[in-house]
């Protein structure tokens, strides 16, 4: 997940524990889920879905929501294609 970021008005790469972090939360979902994560990140249309189902099952507090975004930059760092927040 070597990506940039905007953080405190500089661009910078994430720090080792925010990748950590993020891995962390993709292993939980592929848990929640029973799923291989690479199966959800075929298509924007997939991941999409994807995000839906994680917001439908309650698992995450609207306010805050690391494991929809986790897969987001995952999916962003995997494809390219940037998914904005849908909820």
């Amino acid at each position: 997940l070597e990506q940039k970021r905007y953080w405190n008005g500089k661009e910078d790469f994430y720090t080792e524990n925010s990748v950590n972090s993020r891995v962390k939360c993709l292993k939980k979902l592929e848990k929640i889920f029973n799923i291989d994560i690479e199966e959800k990140i075929k298509n924007r249309d997939v991941a999409k879905e994807f995000l839906k189902e994680i917001r439908n099952r309650n698992i995450e507090d609207l306010k805050h929501t690391p494991l929809s975004n986790a897969f987001r930059h995952y999916y962003k760092f995997a494809t390219g294609d940037f998914i904005d927040k849908i909820f």
